[in-house]
């Protein structure tokens, strides 16, 4: 197996990369709102593409909020490929987002994997998707029905 560094090292990373494609997008339209399924899609494709269900209407959403969404999707990626409906051959996730007044909500379903069941310890993680966004710019819920 690998050592503890190896490991810390490839996840580090693996964030990197995915903080890299996110920058990608910002900067081919830098004058405008990044494009929201652009983001997403960029995000997703090193998890494989056809096991995700996109969808959701044209939204733009600022440089920031779009790196903090783009380590949150590379996160739930990660955590579905190790234990979620990414870790089996037939799994899928459903990753769609709608607008909410001023808002935008995003939804990750997974679909076809092993039975869910809440971690005994909170890693890194979940402590990512809980502070992902500053409180007046929006929050991440974990839901594990």
């Amino acid at each position: 197996g690998r050592t503890l560094l190896e490991e810390f090292n490839q996840v580090f990373k693996d964030r990197l990369a995915a903080l890299a494609r996110a920058q990608d997008v910002i900067q081919e339209n830098p004058n405008f709102p990044t494009n929201l399924r652009q983001l997403v899609e960029r995000i997703t494709q090193p998890f494989g593409q056809r096991r995700f269900v996109l969808g959701g209407p044209h939204i733009g959403i600022d440089p920031v909020t779009a790196s903090s969404l783009a380590l949150l999707i590379h996160e739930l990626g990660t955590n579905a490929m190790k234990y979620g409906a990414l870790s089996n051959a037939t799994g899928t996730v459903s990753l769609s987002w709608m607008k909410d007044g001023d808002r935008v909500v995003a939804t990750w379903i997974e679909n076809g994997g092993p039975v869910v069941t809440a971690p005994a310890r909170s890693g890194f993680g979940s402590k990512l998707l809980q502070t992902a966004f500053p409180p007046d710019v929006g929050e991440a819920r974990i839901d594990y029905a």
